[in-house]
């Protein structure tokens, strides 16, 4: 697995692209980081811990796929699946997801939200939509859709770079 990283590591270092470049953007992401706050956890009243960020993304998938299984939810993640029991686990115990059985195959275990998982759901895409909103004004109409669009290709690269878990 290391040996893979590396190597992309070095193939994607061997490509063209000056080196002033990269580092105008690996600072630019740094900035965007910070603003998101994406290395802290999401506070709540109703929670007794923080939700780290892989917690967070497993809640919105969940959301966003109601009846999910964990195998879908391992894979959209990228972590194998005793990684995603144990986050799975942690949400359940929060009371922001819940388990169920299918009636006809009793052994498929789905996942959904609660009550509890909608609403912070709720609240996160706000305030991601919030700090969007926000980074997206500093652009004119052209330059947001431009943005938009570039962003989603990288994205796009980078979804299929990631090794299978």
């Amino acid at each position: 697995m290391v040996y893979e990283c590396e190597e992309r590591i070095v193939r994607r270092m061997n490509n063209t692209i000056p080196q002033s470049q990269i580092t105008a953007f690996r600072h630019a992401i740094d900035a965007l980081i910070r603003a998101f706050k994406v290395s802290e956890g999401v506070q709540h009243p109703d929670l007794s811990k923080p939700l780290s960020q892989t917690d967070v993304q497993a809640l919105l998938y969940v959301v966003a796929h109601p009846l999910c299984i964990g195998a879908d939810l391992g894979q959209h993640l990228g972590m194998v699946p005793t990684t995603v029991s144990a986050i799975v686990d942690r949400l359940v115990r929060s009371g922001l997801l819940a388990r169920s059985r299918t009636e006809t195959n009793r052994r498929i275990v789905q996942l959904q939200p609660t009550a509890a998982g909608l609403r912070i759901a709720e609240q996160v895409i706000a305030g991601q939509e919030a700090d969007c909103r926000l980074m997206l004004e500093a652009l004119s109409d052209s330059e947001r859709q431009h943005f938009i669009s570039m962003f989603g290709k990288i994205a796009l690269a980078m979804a299929r770079q990631e090794p299978e878990p």
